[in-house]
């Protein structure tokens, strides 16, 4: 529900943007849709509430890049490098995760590069948590409805990855379709995988 109404309350100040610049048109045409909200902010807001709220939007960028970076850097420590070389010294460990840091924060800065020339920043970033949220909640949804293994929810989501990612670069099907088509796939090949197999499972989450 704070999700819904999150997303009610982006809709609608967009729409409101929308309305504001058909009965005020710009100066000149935007040529990007990312940049009609800062311009609004910047152009009409009054000086003291528009400082305010590019201090609001430089703090959440910031929050959410140093937990991405903390993980990212976090997760090539633990779970790639510690199991290749366990008995680094906890000095070099430090120094190896800040490194780690500053690379990830090379290939994030890229990737926000790359997003600029493949289409508006928010569907692109939106695109691609849909691709991996449609599996993970085929993936769950087979683990809790059904009693078969769970294993063969991997192959659901394998088939999932390829499909939605040919409907991402090859199709014109809108991203906000993902996840139900994602779930779906997953869920219905996981399941007739499990069939197919003959495999009996160990229960659900009440087991």
């Amino acid at each position: 529900m704070v999700v819904f109404f999150q997303f009610s309350l982006f809709l609608m100040i967009g729409a409101m943007l929308y309305v504001f610049y058909r009965i005020y048109p710009p100066a000149a045409a935007f040529t990007r849709t990312d940049t009609i909200f800062p311009v609004f902010i910047v152009s009409h807001m009054p000086h003291g509430v528009s400082g305010l709220l590019i201090a609001a939007i430089l703090a959440a960028a910031m929050s959410n890049l140093s937990a991405a970076l903390n993980s990212l850097s976090s997760t090539s420590m633990v779970d790639f490098y510690i199991r290749l070389r366990p008995l680094t010294s906890e000095i070099r460990r430090i120094w190896l995760s800040r490194a780690a840091m500053v690379v990830w924060a090379l290939v994030l800065f890229g990737l926000a590069l790359l997003a600029r020339h493949g289409g508006r920043v928010i569907e692109v970033g939106l695109t691609i948590a849909s691709i991996a949220y449609g599996g993970m909640l085929g993936v769950f949804l087979l683990g809790v409805l059904t009693r078969r293994p769970r294993r063969a929810g991997h192959d659901g989501h394998d088939l999932r990855t390829g499909a939605e990612l040919y409907l991402w670069l090859f199709t014109s099907v809108a991203f906000t379709w993902y996840v139900v088509l994602g779930s779906v796939a997953t869920f219905a090949v996981g399941y007739a995988a499990s069939l197919a197999l003959g495999q009996k499972g160990i229960g659900n989450a009440s087991a």
